[in-house]
């Protein structure tokens, strides 16, 4: 047990005939201690066919050995949420999260 910080960029486009899902994440593992365990990166795609019931999906994990996250804070981690991140946080988040793809 413990808990993780996660950066990620989530799309779902639904449609009338079709649901289609992608998230690229940096996960970093840490112990109920605060002690930190290892930083998965995932990418994972499902698509579905409302028509057909079709199902296709992939995910792309790759694990590293040092914290990956950024924004999140190390102290006070249990009371942390962000509501409201600014547009240039978001900015960083997601050029973040996308130079860490090409390691899949």
């Amino acid at each position: 047990m413990g808990y993780k910080k996660v950066n990620s960029i989530t799309s779902i486009e639904e449609g009338k005939n079709h649901i289609k899902t992608d998230i690229k994440a940096i996960e970093d593992f840490y112990d109920t201690e605060g002690n930190y365990i290892k930083t998965e990166i995932t990418h994972s795609s499902f698509n579905k066919s409302n028509v057909t019931q079709a199902e296709d999906g992939e995910d792309r994990k790759e694990e590293l050995q040092e914290p990956s996250t950024i924004l999140i804070p190390d102290e006070n981690i249990e009371q942390f949420k962000l509501d409201n991140m600014s547009k240039e946080d978001q900015e960083k988040v997601k050029e973040h999260v996308l130079s860490f793809m090409n390691m899949l």
